[in-house]
């Protein structure tokens, strides 16, 4: 978000009494709409006729929880869900509900995270570090070898500056502005806690991680390096603005900074020439690893698009050069990584999400569409890549005509072939869109106060997309049909996902 506000927190204890879950339901299944799978078409988005057997179904919950900005991640035993947001406050109504305007309802209401383990059918709330957050700019990451789950939030963090954090190196730059990282092995039951560069204030920072470099400093207590990239929102000595990259040898526990990533107006890469490095609060130039522990991101600057790549577990960031020449991508939105290191690239155009694949970073694919077929404006997507050739994304799309705005996910399992196809199905109930731009909500039929959503694919392959939805055409969160009230002026949190027939 924009505009940032001080979050009201409220304690653990009241916070739980006041917060009601879902019902079990006995199945693995919930939500799913067996009588509408998803519709397969061909790179360029024609349908394909006839369809080929073995078309996802559609599925989706609502966590029973309010939401905003939203990331989903899927562990060996559960699927997290961020942010819950709760509503105790006066009535029931939350300290949300009693604001004018979303933005100020979302950053003064509690949160925390919602998790479940039984494929969405009932939602449980997660406090990280027991305690109550700002629902908005949360980032999250689970570390796929040992399913370790990373959480940063922006602001309005309740710890106290430590013995540790205030000897940091970075507090020579940010004193007093760490930022609070936690992470959990066990899917929310216990949590830790450390600070690292950059401050608190750093919008939509990233983590990864990736197995030790050769020859480079090992981990020890835990298998792989993790890295935690930040903006400096706040800088109080160096001029312009930077991206800074820290490490981590202990699974997160704690954390050192060695290397500026980006800065702007001077850049770190001597491709750039006089122009600083593009990058912003919601840009996707972080980095992505491969399976030996190279770490690859994207440079863009002057209207180029690099390829860097970082084999010194991030200490520098050289451009890779091919015949003596900077290798130049095609322009990018986001960059991801499949488990054998293919690389795959994404970018909006024209109200479609188009996907790009390499194997090596020197070549690359025609454009695949990976937008349902007749989707012809999308807005806050996002992608996941997991085993090679499987992808997905999710996002808000709305077909010519309609009214109303709804979730989809789009995924393939092929995307390596020379023919690949790629499965879409709207997760919501047609009957019920996941936002009505027909509301009195200010403004109205409006996603793009939101910066982003969430797509994750889960160890056994299900593609899961991390939406908002509509349970009210007003600004005070009344019931949404589900027996719960909800924070941001009546939107609750949904969960969407595509499973195998």
């Amino acid at each position: 978000m924009r505009i940032r506000r001080l979050l009201i927190l409220a304690t653990a204890t009241a916070l739980v009494a006041a917060v009601s879950v879902a019902p079990a339901v006995p199945t693995s299944r919930a939500g799913c709409s067996p009588s509408r799978p998803a519709v397969a078409a061909d790179a360029a988005g024609h349908v394909l006729r006839p369809q080929p057997r073995g078309a996802p179904i559609p599925c989706g919950t609502t966590t029973g929880f309010g939401a905003g900005e939203t990331r989903i991640f899927a562990t060996k035993d559960a699927v997290i869900y961020a942010p819950a947001v709760f509503t105790p406050g006066p009535a029931g109504l939350g300290y949300g509900a009693q604001l004018p305007g979303p933005r100020f309802q979302l950053l003064t209401s509690p949160g925390g995270l919602a998790v479940t383990r039984n494929n969405g059918a009932s939602w449980k709330a997660v406090l990280p570090m027991g305690m109550t957050w700002q629902p908005s700019d949360e980032q999250e990451y689970v570390d796929r070898t040992s399913g370790r789950f990373f959480f940063y939030n922006f602001g309005g963090n309740p710890f106290p500056q430590t013995a540790a954090a205030t000897t940091a190196p970075d507090t020579v730059l940010f004193p007093g502005m760490e930022a609070h990282l936690m992470w959990t092995a066990d899917d929310g039951t216990t949590w830790h806690h450390a600070t690292a560069c950059c401050p608190l204030l750093s919008e939509n920072p990233r983590f990864v991680a990736a197995r030790a470099s050769r020859g480079a400093a090992q981990p020890h207590g835990y298998p792989n390096v993790v890295y935690f990239c930040a903006n400096s929102n706040i800088v109080l000595t160096l001029p312009g603005l930077i991206r800074v990259c820290s490490r981590s040898l202990d699974g997160g526990s704690t954390w050192s900074t060695p290397s500026l990533l980006f800065s702007n107006p001077i850049p770190q890469h001597a491709e750039c020439g006089s122009h600083g490095e593009e990058f912003g609060a919601d840009d996707g130039t972080y980095p992505q690893a491969l399976p030996d522990g190279t770490l690859v991101v994207m440079v863009v600057c002057g209207g180029h698009t690099y390829l860097a790549r970082s084999t010194d577990e991030g200490a520098t960031w050289p451009v890779v050069h091919v015949s003596g020449k900077p290798l130049e991508i095609p322009a990018l939105d986001e960059l991801r990584t499949d488990t054998a290191g293919n690389l795959y690239g994404f970018k909006a155009s024209g109200g479609r999400v188009l996907m790009r694949v390499s194997r090596t970073g020197v070549s690359w694919s025609a454009p695949i569409l990976m937008t349902a077929p007749g989707v012809t404006e999308v807005d806050a997507w996002n992608p996941a890549v997991r085993a090679p050739g499987t992808a997905a994304v999710s996002y808000y799309g709305k077909r010519p005509g309609e009214a109303n705005t709804d979730g989809y996910l789009s995924a393939t399992r092929n995307a390596l072939a020379r023919a690949p196809v790629v499965w879409s199905a709207m997760v919501n109930d047609p009957r019920t869109p996941m936002l009505n731009d027909g509301s009195s909500r200010p403004p109205p039929g409006d996603v793009g106060f939101l910066d982003f959503n969430g797509s994750d694919i889960g160890p056994d392959g299900t593609a899961w997309g991390s939406f908002i939805q509509d349970c009210a055409a007003t600004d005070v969160a009344p019931p949404c049909g589900d027996g719960h009230t909800h924070a941001q002026y009546g939107v609750r949190g949904f969960a969407g996902r595509l499973v195998r027939p």
